[in-house]
């Protein structure tokens, strides 16, 4: 199964691998996208699958994205 970025759309089998965990339900994977976007993803073992389980941007914001 191929994941996507949510931000710009490519593939995440090129992403950074930032880290990963074991869990009860298999493995969690964080990676980091060229554009800066963070996913997460379950990697269930017993299936041999790949499962984005949640996703998260932990990326800089764009200079004048937020103002006060």
């Amino acid at each position: 199964m191929t994941t996507r970025c949510t931000r710009c759309g490519r593939s995440n089998s090129g992403a950074q691998v930032l880290s990963t965990h074991p869990t009860s339900e298999g493995w969690v994977r964080y990676r980091r996208c060229a554009c800066g976007e963070v996913s997460i993803e379950l990697v269930r073992l017993a299936d041999r699958s790949t499962t984005v389980d949640a996703l998260a941007s932990f990326a800089e914001p764009r200079h004048g994205a937020l103002r006060g």
